[in-house]
């Protein structure tokens, strides 16, 4: 009978975390407003994506890295689809 009850601790003290890291990521910073007259550059777009995804900074920025690297390899030497 013991043995339940520690399961059964166990199980809620895991869900009262889980929920606890939901509301840390719900409570990310207020996105920045875009203007519709310029370009973002590349520090407000950096911005944005942190405020709205959630992601930290530095993962923003390998996303972007990672994400260049891809289109340099789609990319043939001739130009796109050659």
């Amino acid at each position: 009978m013991a043995a339940k009850k520690k399961a059964a601790g166990k199980a809620k003290s895991k869900a009262k975390a889980a929920k606890s890291k939901v509301k840390v990521v719900a409570k990310a910073n207020k996105a920045p407003a875009i203007s519709g007259s310029k370009p973002l550059t590349k520090s407000e777009t950096y911005a944005y994506l942190v405020a709205t995804t959630g992601l930290s900074r530095k993962q923003v920025a390998g996303l972007f890295s990672d994400l260049a690297d891809l289109i340099g390899k789609s990319v043939g030497k001739k130009g796109p689809g050659t």
